[in-house]
């Protein structure tokens, strides 16, 4: 079988969640897959730098049955083609790019794989597959920029989960958005959960290179004891509520940690920032900026505690690996947080800011809690494989064949 897969997302200096949810779904599909033939496509001028990117292509190209495949095609003028209806498909542009090396004879895709909604347009014979990681465009457009909304609008999800062949949810309540809002058959979505990032160290607690952890604490800054947040920095993750509950835990306990807040600054980013400067702890909420993929680890390991008061998440990486490195994790009790953290976590309200302050104090206090916490995530999360997932979804892939 060929199987094309739109590798775009890995066009950046820095991954996002869908850049991480593409890497490692790609990397284990093409190292489980026997007898398929894969075109990794992908569009852009820029030579990028970033060091995933980099070492990806290396990899991936020293399989034979893998081809990278690259157009250099402004993206305006590309999505404008697409949208046009103007014979344009993603599929043909990918095997010019091999005929012109002199690769391969021109061929059939069977089936076009997208991992992320995206502008698309694939030929009318070929089987479509699209990962819808969450509806948060759909259910909170109010957490998007003006230039998100458009986005996303040109894009018509709606109209990518009717075309499709198969849609992948991340979790069941996923689907169950996707199903209710685009009023598609279940039978057509399909769960497959992503895997999630592994702590080294067997047990993953902080004991382990304690070089590489100090290391990374200069890098970082990070104080000795804190309160950690990771992921990105907009409204939808409730950063403003979370700051408000941490200056409501330090009113009643002065001698709680920093809180440390990690990712690169998404959608409406300012009100966060503004909210932290009017804390009276302001000196003890520190944004650290982009985590690099190599660093993680060591900055998981060195919090005390990790907070991740969402409203609404169609998965939730940054709370399960968290969990691998055996950090008590605080979690919103939103989206798809229940079901895919379990009793692995402190679930809270997150529109409640005692409850959050509550369960943050206790997060750090409570000996017989953080060890139940700890010893419940690194079971709940071994759940989380990419190699399952991998299977699953070349699994799917030969069922529309």
């Amino acid at each position: 079988m060929r199987i094309l897969i739109d590798i775009r997302s890995l066009m950046t200096p820095r991954l996002s969640g869908v850049g991480e949810y593409t890497y490692r779904v790609v990397d284990h599909i093409i190292s489980n897959s026997k007898g398929d033939e894969f075109f990794l496509w992908t569009n852009g001028f820029k030579s990028l730098g970033n060091t995933v990117w980099t070492s990806a292509v290396r990899k991936w190209n020293s399989h034979d049955h893998v081809h990278i495949c690259r157009t250099s095609v402004p993206n305006k003028v590309l999505h404008a083609a697409f949208l046009g209806k103007q014979g344009v498909h993603l599929d043909a542009l990918a095997y010019r790019t091999l005929d012109r090396k002199g690769k391969k004879e021109r061929a059939k895709v069977d089936v076009v794989f997208l991992p992320n909604i995206h502008f698309y347009s694939v030929t009318p014979h070929v089987r479509l597959v699209v990962t819808f990681h969450d509806l948060s465009f759909e259910m909170f457009p109010e957490f998007f920029s003006p230039y998100g909304r458009m986005w996303h609008r040109l894009v018509h999800p709606y109209a990518l989960a009717r075309r499709a062949n198969a849609v992948v949810a991340v979790s069941e309540n996923t689907k169950r958005d996707v199903v209710a809002r685009y009023s598609i058959s279940a039978d057509r979505v399909e769960v497959v959960y992503p895997g999630v990032y592994a702590a080294r160290s067997e047990n993953g607690e902080r004991s382990g290179d304690n070089d590489r952890a100090e290391e990374v604490r200069r890098l970082y800054r990070l104080p000795s004891r804190f309160f950690l947040y990771l992921g990105t920095i907009e409204p939808r993750k409730n950063l403003e509520g979370l700051i408000r509950a941490y200056t409501h835990l330090r009113a009643l306990h002065s001698d709680m940690p920093p809180l440390v807040i990690a990712g690169s600054r998404g959608w409406l980013f300012r009100n966060i920032y503004q909210a932290a400067n009017k804390s009276p702890y302001r000196r003890d909420i520190r944004f650290v900026g982009y985590i690099r993929e190599e660093d993680k680890e060591q900055v998981y390991r060195n919090a005390d505690v990790f907070v991740y008061p969402s409203f609404y998440e169609g998965f939730g990486f940054p709370p399960l690996e968290a969990l691998s490195c055996s950090v008590p994790t605080v979690a919103g009790c939103a989206g798809s947080l229940p079901e895919v953290l379990h009793n692995a976590s402190l679930m809270v309200d997150p529109y409640n800011i005692h409850e959050l302050a509550h369960a943050l104090y206790h997060s750090v206090v409570d000996v017989r809690l953080r060890r139940r916490l700890k010893q419940r995530g690194r079971e709940h999360v071994r759940r989380f494989q990419w190699e399952d997932t991998a299977r699953r979804m070349v699994t799917l892939f030969h069922s529309l064949a």
